[in-house]
Formats: C-alpha cells, structure tokens, sequence
C-alpha cells in the first residue's frame, strides 16, 4: 500500500496531517469533511464523534466525505462497543 499513497499524495489525492472536521450538525446527525486525509484516521475521528452525538442523543448518523482509503474499516466497529454502545453499525458501499 504505500506505493500507493506515495502516488496518491503526490497527485494531491491524499494530504497527510488531516483530521475530521465537522462541517454540519443538525441534532443527532453530523456532517464531516475528511479534508482528503488517511482514512484510517479521519474514520476513528469520524465515528469518535459519531459516539459524542449518540451519548447526547441517544443515535447518531455521521455522513462522512473527502476521507481517503479507510482500510479495515471493520475495525471502527469495536470502538463503539468499548465506549458502552452495545450495538454499531457500519455500511460501506
């Protein structure tokens, strides 16, 4: 994979040092821009703010967008359990 990113980061695709920023919150939903940073980050920031709304408001649906390769995205799904949640869901199509 790192050729990969190496290629991705120098036809600006991919820009190391991004974090997830919240561009939109509308009570138990959030909006968040991946600003093109590594998807593994941006998706554990993503769904760290995903479990804030849930705790406030009991569910949260996080749309999250310009993230990079998230990878093992199946990973994410153990965060939520660990934090009290005993039930997550994560779609990737």
């Amino acid at each position: 994979m790192i050729p990969w990113y190496v290629n991705f980061i120098g036809d600006k695709g991919l820009f190391p040092n991004q974090h997830a920023r919240v561009t939109g919150e509308f009570g138990s939903m959030l909006m968040i821009d991946g600003q093109r940073g590594y998807g593994q980050v941006i998706g554990h920031e993503a769904m760290r703010a995903g479990i804030g709304a849930a705790r406030q408001h009991g569910v949260a649906l996080v749309a999250l967008r310009n993230a990079h390769h998230i990878g093992g995205s199946a990973s994410g799904r153990k965060i939520a359990p660990r934090q009290g949640w005993c039930r997550s869901i994560l779609s990737m199509r």
